[in-house]
C-alpha cells in the first residue's frame, strides 16, 4: 500500500517527538550506489562541447549510511 507524502511527514513527526522525549533513538539513514555502467540522466554542456561517459560493464556496489 503506497502512503501519500502527509501521511509520511505524520509519521515522521511522531518519531522526532518520541525521539525528543528520549523514548526511543532515532536514526536518519539513505542507501546509494556505486556502478561501473555510466549513467547521466541529465546534464549540462556547452553548445560546441562534446560530452561523453566511458562505460565498463561489470559491477555494482551498495553503499548504506545513517546519521
Amino acid at each position: 500500500m503506497l502512503f501519500a507524502y502527509a501521511d509520511k511527514v505524520l509519521d515522521l513527526n511522531t518519531l522526532e517527538k518520541l525521539a525528543e522525549q528520549g523514548l526511543i533513538d532515532l536514526f536518519y539513514g539513505d542507501q546509494t550506489h556505486v556502478s561501473s555502467e555510466g549513467y547521466v540522466p541529465y546534464g549540462w554542456q556547452f553548445p560546441d562541447e562534446e560530452v561523453s561517459i566511458l562505460v565498463a560493464k561489470g559491477y555494482k556496489t551498495n553503499i548504506r549510511w545513517a546519521y
